[in-house]
């Protein structure tokens, strides 16, 4: 058995440049490496197998893993992560997202305040990972020293996204699960304390980068615990260590320890809103790429079983249940939304995921030539799985993020941060010309299209709890939102960007709740291109609102709304999933629901989001453009008055629904 790695794909720099030959050089390391840790008698010389170009790849991974040169770009919703850790805003309360206080590490953009940090922890982070998968290799694979081409790809693959707006780091935990849990299993000695302990940390510090992992990496405590207390006979530290060293790093982070709760509960609130909110994405149909993509994640699960359970038993249901798992997560951050930047991520997080299996598999497979050509196998389908995605029209990994994250390390070295600010001045500046605007003193908000805009004018910029419009597809998402624009101490003016909705969404099924708030609280004094200047009202408006009718409707019937004069429609609409279509959306995503609007002699057709119809939605005026949002912002009538509106579901999928529907209409008068 060998140490070092063995790269035998061409050495120019093209193989970067054409995905295709990228994909041949991945398969043909893993293939290589598995082939070499099992032959005890081969010695093969190469240059990168000596000390110099050991080092020399793990020296490259790092240049490439770190984001030297963030992005300078305001307009990005990642960017008010950033700028809410350096306001210290509380996670949970004040910004309700998927990202919490440590976020910004796993998001490439540059604000003077958050860019050392950020930097030193992708390089700690980093350094942590190389010695943790270091430690894994010679303690389960081999004593000799670890390949540094398998570190690199792991901890760089999923970097390879067309998602300029994430890091590296951010793909982390995925392997970090799993690395955790292979060690406990299949270690020939059992780690030290100082090791749990730096592992409990990291997983620690990743739930408070991104709190969707909350649910992986708890698990991932539980089974190593729960197998500690059966197995081993011994009582399990490492789960109040995790508890402990979260709530540590909550406060590190300048978070305040009763908001902790709220964190968790909103990122809970998130995921489920999420796949109905988020997940009907029609711009991109992948065709059989989800489809291959879940047979071969049962595959390497089933292969992993295969292999594992004559050592381990029973036991294998341990570390399978977390592979499995992780799976699952990146099936459901890959295809319930369809776009390059999720499907593309997911899939090389696949192929990330098999090269860490792969050596200790290839171990324990022993002479199984069966069971080699198996693992052999899965890795081709990993390749089949992203040029499924690549000619279903879902994209294909680049390379150009990592080149734009490392072209300004030679200004960086000799400038220092300067290069950078001088960058984002210009930036600030550039927004000023696009966006004349009139003076205002006190805060603004401007978040819903681009936060920059207030920083550019002096103004103190304020974010709404759930930072955009379209991310409140749940009614206390959108609770949130009211109470943050009724509350005094909240933004003195809005920016509002036109259009509201994304996917097609009905516009007044974003944010509902907090549109009428937005109009009791705020008036229209002006537009700028496709956006309206919002100033906040002396006095308040009221809400009045008046039950009309109940109705039990069937999906297709058409329902007449009557003319409510000058006053605004308001439905609640609930549509109930069958038991079929509850496991459909559990295990994929949930089928599309669509409401089909006429005004006059015409109709429109758009997305409805279920959670926030079943709580109520502004219905009628129609909120589709520009001038209608101006009538409504400037308590002018609207010409857009439905007369009425039926209710559809995708198609293919009824069954993924009851056929009768309740409907509650009210009128609401504003005073």
């Amino acid at each position: 058995m060998m140490g070092g790695g063995i790269y035998s794909g061409p050495s120019d720099d093209s193989v970067l440049g054409e995905p295709v030959l990228f994909y041949t050089v991945m398969l043909d390391s893993c293939y290589t490496f598995g082939y070499l840790s099992v032959d005890m008698k081969m010695k093969i010389r190469n240059p990168i197998s000596k000390n110099h170009g050991f080092v020399l790849v793990l020296l490259a991974g790092l240049i490439l893993f770190v984001p030297w040169c963030p992005i300078i770009a305001t307009f990005y919703y990642e960017y008010c992560i950033h700028l809410a850790t350096c306001e210290g805003w509380q996670f949970g309360t004040d910004i309700i997202s998927t990202y919490g206080p440590f976020g910004f590490v796993g998001l490439p953009f540059y604000r003077a305040s958050t860019y050392p940090s950020m930097i030193l922890l992708n390089i700690c982070l980093y350094g942590i990972m190389v010695a943790f998968l270091w430690e894994f290799w010679q303690n389960i694979v081999n004593p000799a020293r670890p390949s540094a081409v398998w570190i690199v790809i792991i901890l760089l693959l999923p970097g390879f996204g067309p998602a300029m707006e994430w890091s590296p780091v951010l793909f982390t935990p995925y392997v970090l699960v799993n690395l955790f849990v292979l060690r406990h299993f299949f270690g020939k000695t059992a780690p030290s304390y100082l090791y749990l302990f730096m592992f409990v940390i990291v997983l620690g510090m990743f739930v408070l980068v991104k709190g969707t992992f909350i649910f992986l990496i708890l698990m991932t405590i539980v089974v190593v615990s729960a197998d500690q207390i059966i197995n081993s006979k011994k009582v399990p530290w490492i789960f109040p260590g995790f508890i402990v060293g979260v709530l540590v790093l909550w406060v590190v982070s300048s978070q305040k320890t009763g908001n902790i709760l709220g964190y968790f509960l909103s990122t809970a609130d998130l995921i489920a809103g999420y796949k109905d909110g988020a997940g009907s994405f029609e711009g991109t149909k992948l065709g059989i790429a989800p489809v291959v993509f879940a047979l071969g994640s049962l595959g390497l699960i089933g292969t992993f079983l295969l292999t594992v359970r004559k050592l381990l038993g029973w036991r294998s249901i341990w570390p399978a249940s977390i592979l499995a798992a992780t799976l699952y997560v990146m099936f459901q951050h890959g295809f319930v939304r369809q776009d390059p930047q999720h499907s593309v991520s997911a899939c090389l997080s696949f192929c990330c995921l098999y090269v860490l299996m792969l050596p200790l598999l290839w171990v324990l497979s022993g002479g199984n030539k069966t069971l080699r050509r198996v693992l052999v196998a899965n890795g081709t389908v990993g390749i089949i799985i992203i040029a499924t995605c690549w000619l279903s029209g879902g994209g294909r990994p680049v390379v150009n993020s990592f080149f734009q994250r490392i072209k300004g390390i030679p200004a960086l070295m000799t400038q220092g941060v300067s290069a950078l600010e001088t960058a984002r001045e210009a930036h600030l500046q550039l927004l000023k010309q696009k966006f004349p605007l009139p003076q205002f003193d006190g805060s603004m908000e401007s978040s819903t299209f681009d936060a920059g805009v207030a920083e550019a004018y002096g103004n103190y910029s304020m974010v709404r709890p759930t930072v955009t419009l379209y991310v409140a597809y749940t009614s206390k998402m959108s609770m949130r939102n009211k109470d943050y624009l009724e509350d005094a101490s909240g933004p003195g003016a809005i920016l509002f960007s036109i259009p509201v909705a994304i996917d097609g969404r009905y516009p007044a099924a974003t944010d509902s709740i907090g549109l009428l708030a937005q109009k009791t609280h705020f008036s229209a004094i002006g537009r700028v291109g496709n956006l309206l200047v919002l100033e906040r009202r002396a006095r308040p408006l009221k809400l009045k609102s008046e039950k009309l009718q109940e109705l039990d409707v069937d999906v297709n019937g058409t329902i007449s709304l009557p003319d409510p004069g000058k006053g605004m429609v308001f439905a609640q609409i609930e549509i109930t999933p069958t038991i079929a279509g509850r496991l459909f959306s559990l295990l994929y995503k949930p089928a599309a629901t669509f409401i089909i609007v006429s005004v006059g002699t015409e109709e429109a057709r758009f997305r409805l989001i279920r959670a926030t119809a079943k709580e109520g939605m502004l219905l009628s005026p129609l909120l589709c453009d520009l001038p209608s949002f101006q009538a409504f912002y400037s308590d002018s009538n609207s010409s857009l008055k439905l007369s009425g509106f039926r209710i559809e579901y995708e198609k293919g999928r009824e069954w993924c629904y009851q056929n009768k529907i309740k409907v509650v209409l009210s009128k609401v008068n504003v005073d």
